[in-house]
């Protein structure tokens, strides 16, 4: 049964590098840049906001109050890449399409007004899934963060001559839907790298929401590496979040590669931030060896996705996007190689009645 809001081994990154890794950086770059020189109408659309076909909120007669929400719902979810890294099995690009469409289904089931995605990408077999979430969702999108491809030293427009010879890109997305709007977006590369051909992006986003919640900022980053690297590049996030954000509600959905109990997963709640699906059980996201198989496939052992607040709990959280799929011939399909998470934020009643809280009145770090 779908879940509702109301009532690991960690596999190989999919980030290109075995095909890129091979060649040295400065041809790379050479034929890169000149390909950009020489661009078509095949070239991809930039990664600029994207927007489907947003919900339009009732108008209201003017100078009437906008209404502040009972609560805040958001979802979180590891897409799975389709760029192949193995040859001999291109089944997470074969059934992407699919699989993005079971990912629209399930996320209409939870109707999250803030839903944030990892690894989603834009290739030229594929072209963009946030484009076919926004649409397929009537939700409207932010910037995209490049993690990956992207090398040390390169500007961004290097870094886009780059994504439009090797036909991919693949990173941080958010999407909203009506009445909450985006106000602006930046990105930023987490140091340190995971390899000279990937680098972890973050994604922050300052959005407004309806009433009085007014602007509060969130944040979307997947980490990679060993877990060296993981928490050096939670260090680096962490120092960011604290430079960046304001005084309202702050939301981070992290995809972490470690439980719960990990170093990485400690370092946000000895921060200050609150796990908001701790209290809820296990709820585990991670991790299927394949999203194809002829027979169901163990339950899911272990949570590695986590939404983060500063101190505002849930009053609800269920993972989703987790039954597979039947397919003519019987094999089962499955959205992800991750479960998604939901959760459900009440949103304070002092916020409620008297507007975004203060820094000294706020909760959390």
């Amino acid at each position: 049964m779908a879940p509702r809001l109301d009532g690991h081994r960690p596999r190989p990154d999919r980030c290109g590098a075995v095909l890129l890794h091979r060649i040295p950086l400065a041809a790379l770059l050479a034929v890169a840049l000149a390909a950009a020189c020489a661009r078509s109408e095949r070239e991809p659309p930039a990664p600029t906001p994207v927007a489907g076909t947003p919900t339009v909120a009732a108008t209201a007669p003017a100078g009437t109050p906008e209404a502040s929400p009972a609560e805040v719902r958001v979802a979180y979810l590891n897409l799975m890449s389709p760029i192949v890294v193995d040859v001999t099995d291109p089944v997470a690009s074969e059934t992407f399409a699919e699989r993005l469409g079971m990912v629209i289904d399930a996320a209409r089931v939870v109707t999250p007004d803030i839903f944030a995605v990892s690894e989603a990408t834009w290739t030229k077999q594929h072209g963009s899934a946030w484009a076919k979430l926004a649409a397929g969702l009537a939700m409207e999108g932010s910037s995209f963060a490049r993690a990956t491809p992207w090398f040390p030293g390169q500007s961004e427009e290097e870094s886009d001559a780059l994504r439009d010879l090797v036909g991919f890109e693949e990173g941080e997305y958010l999407l909203v839907r009506s009445p909450y709007a985006i106000l602006r977006s930046e990105r930023k590369t987490l140091n340190p790298r995971v390899s000279e051909a990937e680098a972890r992006a973050a994604l922050h986003v300052v959005v407004r929401g309806p009433g009085s919640l007014g602007e509060f900022d969130v944040y979307v980053a997947r980490l990679a590496g060993n877990e060296e690297t993981r928490l050096a590049q939670a260090r680096d996030l962490l120092v960011w979040v604290e430079l960046t954000r304001g005084r309202g509600l702050v939301l981070l959905f992290l995809g972490l590669e470690s439980p719960p109990d990990s170093p990485v997963a400690r370092l946000f709640t000895e921060r200050g931030y609150l796990d908001v699906a701790a209290p809820f059980g296990a709820l585990p996201t991670c991790c299927r060896p394949t999203v194809l198989s002829e027979t169901p496939q163990p339950p899911l052992s272990v949570r590695t996705d986590y939404i983060f607040t500063n101190g505002w709990p849930a009053s609800a959280v269920v993972t989703f996007a987790e039954e597979p799929r039947v397919l003519e011939g019987g094999k089962l399909l499955y959205a992800s190689d991750h479960a998604g998470l939901a959760a459900a934020i009440p949103v304070p009643e002092s916020v409620r009645q008297e507007g975004a809280p203060d820094a000294t009145s706020a909760p959390g770090p």
